[in-house]
């Protein structure tokens, strides 16, 4: 064991490692990961940013259990997050995805990037449209759907001077900055992530904030043209660490990433030396004693949240972490009624540093190497991705389950059909019921 506290027996479930980067193919410390299909081929893509080698890579399966990579773009900014949008949620609507991401250079100013799919079917080309400078590194870029409800998207920007810069889409490939807002004003400093999503439940997309020692959530006002603190900011119990990452509860097809299924979403930051969790209690409301899972000799805690990957009806929460000196270590979680029981499903002991994990389901409903062919019950073996520090031999490697996921209920043809069929023939009782498989 690694040292954990309050964690149970851990389940029979292994994860194997199918694929890293070949020997001689170093990317330097991998630290922005994002898994998404950017060009519209049915097959996700593993978006990297890289440090040492600095840029963007872009791997895609070309068979079982097997990646090759797909497109390279060398920055001058060592890119520190990456994030990315499907033509389902492209940001200025143009049908052509987005690569979204930025770093630092070596002195100010430092830069976040839009790199946009070219839109050729079966072509991986992206081109650069879009950039803006800051006076801190950037440590967070997400693209949001709609905040202030105006009808355009936004992509946020967090950097390390503690700014929240959120520009709305004004025309394609074109973003104006709509508002910004410094934590620094309410007593938070070192800006070291954010995730966007919708975590009360209120039907506004929230900014949910991590710094070196606090965490707060943003949201649009009622104005919709400034900011306003939801809540916070809230001390964090770890010790501020150098680095830090963070993770919220989402939605997909109406169902939830709600770790212990109460109903209420969390959100989960990876600290210094252990992971704390806060639960949504209310409209703008959290709770400020968070459920905490801490780790022994093993910082900088990186974490995600994933839907149920081993098909047991339980949503997981991955985390990696270490720093050299320390242990390397990769481990999924799950949870029983309360945040407090939670049981360790996987561990093991990382080749180096874990600096970056996403596990594929996050926004798709098939495993990445794509090796079942008949998805029309979303069955496949997922899988999660490690992004190692730069000592690794793979700096990038993919480990697959052995056992079949859990799939993603959707919204089924055939008894939609059927219902409305129904509906219309008898016209007697009101359908108040979505049917799911």
């Amino acid at each position: 064991m690694l040292g954990f506290s309050m964690i149970g027996t851990t389940r029979a479930v292994t994860y194997t490692k199918i694929w890293a980067t070949p020997a001689g193919v170093d990317r330097g410390t991998v630290y922005g990961l994002w898994i998404e299909d950017t060009d519209n081929d049915t097959k996700d893509e593993i978006i990297t940013g890289a440090h040492y080698t600095v840029g963007v890579w872009v791997y895609e399966t070309d068979g079982d259990n097997s990646f090759a990579e797909v497109f390279n773009w060398a920055a001058t900014t060592t890119w520190y997050v990456v994030s990315a949008t499907n033509v389902n949620s492209d940001a200025d609507k143009d049908n052509k995805s987005e690569i979204v991401g930025g770093g630092r250079e070596a002195a100010a100013p430092h830069y976040a990037w839009v790199l946009e799919w070219r839109g050729v079917n079966g072509v991986h080309e992206y081109d650069v449209v879009w950039n803006h400078t800051f006076g801190a590194y950037v440590e967070g870029a997400k693209v949001t759907d709609d905040l202030d409800k105006d009808g355009a998207r936004e992509i946020v920007i967090g950097s390390g001077d503690g700014i929240v810069s959120v520009f709305e889409c004004t025309g394609d490939n074109n973003y104006t900055l709509e508002w910004s807002f410094d934590v620094t004003t309410v007593g938070a400093a070192g800006l070291r992530g954010l995730e966007c999503g919708d975590i009360d439940n209120d039907d506004w997309i929230e900014i949910a904030v991590e710094c070196e020692a606090h965490v707060l959530v943003l949201n649009s006002s009622t104005t919709q043209a400034t900011p306003h603190l939801e809540w916070g900011p809230t001390v964090l119990s770890s010790p501020p660490g150098q680095w830090g990452a963070i993770d919220v509860s989402i939605e997909k097809d109406g169902l939830s990433q709600d770790l212990d299924n109460d109903g209420f979403k969390e959100i989960v930051i990876g600290g210094y030396s252990r992971v704390s969790i806060y639960e949504n209690l209310a409209p703008d409301s959290y709770n400020s004693t968070p459920a905490e899972i801490t780790f022994v000799n093993t910082n900088n805690m990186e974490v995600d949240i994933a839907w149920d990957l081993d098909n047991n009806t339980k949503n997981e929460l991955l985390t990696g972490g270490g720093y050299p000196g320390t242990t390397y270590n990769v481990s999924i979680f799950e949870f029983g009624n309360t945040l407090d029981d939670v049981t360790l499903a996987f561990t093991m002991i990382a080749d180096d540093s874990a600096n970056s994990i996403r596990a594929s389901e996050r926004f798709c409903h098939y495993d990445l190497d794509q090796e079942i062919t008949d998805l029309k019950e979303d069955k496949g073996k997922w899988e999660f991705v490690v992004g190692l520090y730069y000592t690794a031999v793979e700096d990038l490697q993919v480990f697959e389950s052995d056992v079949l996921a859990g799939h993603i209920p959707e919204f089924p043809t055939w008894p939609l059909v059927l219902v409305m069929l129904l509906a219309l023939t008898t016209a007697t009782i009101p359908i108040r019921r979505r049917i799911r498989h």
